[in-house]
Protein backbone atom coordinates (compact mmCIF):
# COMPACT_ATOMS: atom_id res chain seq x y z
CA UNK A 1 0.00 0.00 0.00
CA UNK A 2 2.88 2.40 0.81
CA UNK A 3 4.50 1.69 -2.55
CA UNK A 4 1.32 2.04 -4.62
CA UNK A 5 0.35 5.49 -3.24
CA UNK A 6 3.41 7.48 -4.56
CA UNK A 7 2.92 6.01 -8.06
CA UNK A 8 -0.64 7.19 -8.12
CA UNK A 9 0.37 10.61 -6.76
CA UNK A 10 3.02 10.96 -9.52
CA UNK A 11 0.48 9.87 -12.13
CA UNK A 12 -2.02 12.36 -10.74
CA UNK A 13 0.56 15.14 -10.76
CA UNK A 14 1.56 14.37 -14.34
CA UNK A 15 -2.02 14.29 -15.52
CA UNK A 16 -2.71 17.55 -13.68
CA UNK A 17 0.21 19.29 -15.34
CA UNK A 18 -0.93 18.15 -18.76
CA UNK A 19 -4.45 19.19 -17.98
CA UNK A 20 -3.42 22.64 -16.83
CA UNK A 21 -1.36 23.18 -19.96
CA UNK A 22 -4.20 22.05 -22.19
CA UNK A 23 -6.74 24.06 -20.27
CA UNK A 24 -4.65 27.24 -20.62
CA UNK A 25 -4.69 26.86 -24.40
CA UNK A 26 -8.27 25.79 -24.60
CA UNK A 27 -9.42 28.50 -22.25
CA UNK A 28 -8.28 31.17 -24.67
CA UNK A 29 -9.98 29.25 -27.50
CA UNK A 30 -13.37 28.91 -25.80
CA UNK A 31 -13.59 32.14 -23.83
CA UNK A 32 -15.43 33.93 -26.61
CA UNK A 33 -18.03 31.16 -26.94
CA UNK A 34 -19.03 30.96 -23.19
CA UNK A 35 -18.89 27.13 -23.16
CA UNK A 36 -17.14 24.53 -21.07
CA UNK A 37 -13.83 23.36 -22.39
CA UNK A 38 -13.92 19.74 -23.66
CA UNK A 39 -12.51 16.98 -21.53
CA UNK A 40 -9.16 15.67 -22.58
CA UNK A 41 -7.80 12.13 -22.32
CA UNK A 42 -5.85 12.99 -19.20
CA UNK A 43 -8.93 14.44 -17.52
CA UNK A 44 -10.87 11.26 -18.28
CA UNK A 45 -8.02 9.12 -16.95
CA UNK A 46 -7.87 11.19 -13.78
CA UNK A 47 -11.60 10.62 -13.23
CA UNK A 48 -11.49 6.76 -13.31
CA UNK A 49 -12.59 4.72 -10.36
CA UNK A 50 -9.74 3.73 -8.03
CA UNK A 51 -8.82 0.06 -8.04
CA UNK A 52 -8.10 0.07 -4.30
CA UNK A 53 -10.62 1.33 -1.71
CA UNK A 54 -7.75 2.98 0.23
CA UNK A 55 -6.97 5.28 -2.74
CA UNK A 56 -10.49 6.73 -2.88
CA UNK A 57 -9.70 9.25 -0.16
CA UNK A 58 -6.90 10.87 -2.21
CA UNK A 59 -9.19 11.93 -5.06
CA UNK A 60 -11.87 14.56 -5.09
CA UNK A 61 -15.44 13.61 -4.25
CA UNK A 62 -16.70 15.46 -7.28
CA UNK A 63 -15.01 13.26 -9.89
CA UNK A 64 -17.33 11.65 -12.39
CA UNK A 65 -17.26 7.81 -12.39
CA UNK A 66 -18.37 5.87 -15.45
CA UNK A 67 -21.62 3.91 -15.07
CA UNK A 68 -21.44 0.13 -15.26
CA UNK A 69 -23.89 -1.43 -17.70
CA UNK A 70 -26.31 -3.90 -16.10
CA UNK A 71 -27.51 -5.40 -19.39
CA UNK A 72 -26.96 -9.16 -19.76
CA UNK A 73 -25.45 -10.05 -23.11
CA UNK A 74 -26.53 -13.50 -24.34
CA UNK A 75 -23.66 -15.57 -25.59
CA UNK A 76 -24.25 -17.36 -28.89
CA UNK A 77 -25.19 -21.06 -28.58
CA UNK A 78 -22.45 -23.41 -29.59
CA UNK A 79 -23.47 -25.61 -32.51
CA UNK A 80 -22.02 -29.13 -32.30
CA UNK A 81 -19.92 -30.23 -35.21
CA UNK A 82 -20.53 -33.31 -37.34
CA UNK A 83 -17.73 -35.19 -35.58
CA UNK A 84 -19.30 -34.41 -32.20
CA UNK A 85 -22.68 -35.65 -33.39
CA UNK A 86 -21.14 -38.85 -34.78
CA UNK A 87 -19.17 -39.37 -31.58
CA UNK A 88 -22.26 -38.84 -29.43
CA UNK A 89 -24.29 -41.21 -31.61
CA UNK A 90 -21.49 -43.78 -31.31
CA UNK A 91 -21.50 -43.38 -27.54
CA UNK A 92 -25.29 -43.69 -27.47
CA UNK A 93 -25.11 -46.78 -29.68
CA UNK A 94 -22.54 -48.38 -27.37
CA UNK A 95 -24.71 -47.49 -24.39
CA UNK A 96 -27.73 -49.07 -26.07
CA UNK A 97 -25.72 -52.18 -26.90
CA UNK A 98 -24.46 -52.37 -23.33
CA UNK A 99 -27.97 -51.91 -21.95
CA UNK A 100 -29.22 -54.54 -24.40
CA UNK A 101 -26.54 -57.00 -23.24
CA UNK A 102 -27.33 -56.26 -19.60
CA UNK A 103 -31.04 -56.73 -20.26
CA UNK A 104 -30.34 -60.00 -22.09
CA UNK A 105 -28.17 -61.20 -19.20
CA UNK A 106 -30.93 -60.26 -16.77
CA UNK A 107 -33.51 -62.14 -18.83
CA UNK A 108 -31.17 -65.14 -19.00
CA UNK A 109 -30.74 -65.08 -15.24
CA UNK A 110 -34.49 -64.84 -14.72
CA UNK A 111 -35.03 -67.71 -17.16
CA UNK A 112 -32.45 -69.78 -15.29
CA UNK A 113 -34.13 -69.01 -11.98
CA UNK A 114 -37.49 -69.95 -13.50
CA UNK A 115 -36.11 -73.27 -14.76
CA UNK A 116 -34.53 -74.03 -11.40
CA UNK A 117 -37.78 -73.11 -9.69
CA UNK A 118 -39.68 -75.41 -12.06
CA UNK A 119 -37.27 -78.27 -11.33
CA UNK A 120 -37.50 -77.60 -7.61
CA UNK A 121 -41.29 -77.51 -7.81
CA UNK A 122 -41.28 -80.82 -9.71
CA UNK A 123 -39.07 -82.36 -7.02
CA UNK A 124 -41.30 -81.00 -4.30
CA UNK A 125 -44.41 -82.31 -6.07
CA UNK A 126 -42.80 -85.74 -6.45
CA UNK A 127 -41.75 -85.71 -2.81
CA UNK A 128 -45.26 -84.70 -1.78
CA UNK A 129 -46.68 -87.51 -3.94
CA UNK A 130 -44.35 -90.07 -2.32
CA UNK A 131 -45.25 -88.78 1.14
CA UNK A 132 -48.94 -89.00 0.24
CA UNK A 133 -48.46 -92.60 -0.89
CA UNK A 134 -46.64 -93.44 2.34
CA UNK A 135 -49.38 -91.80 4.38
CA UNK A 136 -52.02 -93.70 2.39
CA UNK A 137 -50.16 -96.99 2.97
CA UNK A 138 -49.92 -96.23 6.69
CA UNK A 139 -53.61 -95.39 6.81
CA UNK A 140 -54.55 -98.61 5.01
CA UNK A 141 -52.28 -100.66 7.26
CA UNK A 142 -53.78 -99.03 10.31
CA UNK A 143 -57.28 -99.70 8.99
CA UNK A 144 -56.42 -103.33 8.28
CA UNK A 145 -54.97 -103.75 11.76
CA UNK A 146 -58.11 -102.23 13.23
CA UNK A 147 -60.30 -104.59 11.22
CA UNK A 148 -58.17 -107.60 12.18
CA UNK A 149 -58.32 -106.58 15.81
CA UNK A 150 -62.08 -106.21 15.57
CA UNK A 151 -62.40 -109.59 13.85
CA UNK A 152 -60.22 -111.21 16.51
CA UNK A 153 -62.33 -109.61 19.19
CA UNK A 154 -65.56 -110.82 17.57
CA UNK A 155 -64.07 -114.27 17.00
CA UNK A 156 -62.96 -114.48 20.60
CA UNK A 157 -66.36 -113.30 21.70
CA UNK A 158 -68.03 -116.02 19.61
CA UNK A 159 -65.62 -118.59 20.96
CA UNK A 160 -66.35 -117.52 24.50
CA UNK A 161 -70.07 -117.72 23.77
CA UNK A 162 -69.65 -121.18 22.29
CA UNK A 163 -67.57 -122.28 25.26
CA UNK A 164 -70.17 -120.91 27.61
CA UNK A 165 -72.96 -122.64 25.71
CA UNK A 166 -70.98 -125.87 25.76
CA UNK A 167 -70.40 -125.51 29.45
CA UNK A 168 -74.12 -124.96 29.97
CA UNK A 169 -74.88 -128.00 27.84
CA UNK A 170 -72.41 -130.10 29.76
CA UNK A 171 -73.85 -128.87 33.03
CA UNK A 172 -77.37 -129.68 31.90
CA UNK A 173 -76.33 -133.10 30.71
CA UNK A 174 -74.67 -133.71 34.01
CA UNK A 175 -77.76 -132.58 35.83
CA UNK A 176 -79.86 -134.84 33.63
CA UNK A 177 -77.60 -137.77 34.28
CA UNK A 178 -77.74 -137.10 37.98
CA UNK A 179 -81.51 -136.75 37.85
CA UNK A 180 -81.78 -139.91 35.78
CA UNK A 181 -79.54 -141.79 38.17
CA UNK A 182 -81.77 -140.64 40.99
CA UNK A 183 -84.92 -141.59 39.07
CA UNK A 184 -83.86 -145.04 37.80
CA UNK A 185 -84.76 -146.82 41.01
CA UNK A 186 -88.26 -145.42 40.61
CA UNK A 187 -88.63 -147.15 37.23
CA UNK A 188 -89.82 -150.25 39.08
CA UNK A 189 -92.73 -148.34 40.51
CA UNK A 190 -95.93 -146.91 39.17
CA UNK A 191 -96.35 -143.13 39.45
CA UNK A 192 -99.72 -141.61 40.13
CA UNK A 193 -101.09 -138.84 37.89
CA UNK A 194 -102.04 -136.61 40.78
CA UNK A 195 -99.65 -134.19 42.42
CA UNK A 196 -97.62 -134.67 44.41
CA UNK A 197 -96.80 -137.91 42.61
CA UNK A 198 -96.73 -141.09 44.55
CA UNK A 199 -94.79 -144.16 43.50
CA UNK A 200 -96.25 -147.53 44.45
CA UNK A 201 -95.86 -151.18 43.52
CA UNK A 202 -98.90 -153.51 43.56
CA UNK A 203 -98.66 -156.57 45.69
CA UNK A 204 -100.02 -158.81 42.93
CA UNK A 205 -99.33 -158.51 39.25
CA UNK A 206 -102.22 -157.54 36.98
CA UNK A 207 -102.30 -156.75 33.26
CA UNK A 208 -103.50 -153.24 33.90
CA UNK A 209 -100.80 -152.58 36.48
CA UNK A 210 -98.20 -154.09 34.15
CA UNK A 211 -99.15 -151.56 31.45
CA UNK A 212 -98.79 -148.65 33.92
CA UNK A 213 -95.48 -150.04 35.15
CA UNK A 214 -94.08 -150.21 31.59
CA UNK A 215 -95.22 -146.66 30.84
CA UNK A 216 -93.47 -145.24 33.89
CA UNK A 217 -90.26 -147.11 33.11
CA UNK A 218 -90.32 -145.75 29.54
CA UNK A 219 -90.65 -142.16 30.75
CA UNK A 220 -87.63 -142.49 33.01
CA UNK A 221 -85.49 -144.01 30.28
Amino acid sequence: MAQKRPLQEDRKKTSTDHTNSDNSGNKRRWQGQNAEPPKTVFSRLSARVPSNPDDSGDEDDGTVRPAVSSRVIATPREVPSRQDVIRRESVDERSRERNKRMFGALLGTLQKFRQEETKLKAKEDKKAEVEARVEEAKRREKEELRKEKQQLFLSRKRQLAEVKALEVKVARNKQFQEWRASQLPLAKFIRTQTQPAIYYLPKKSHPKTDILLGKCAKELH
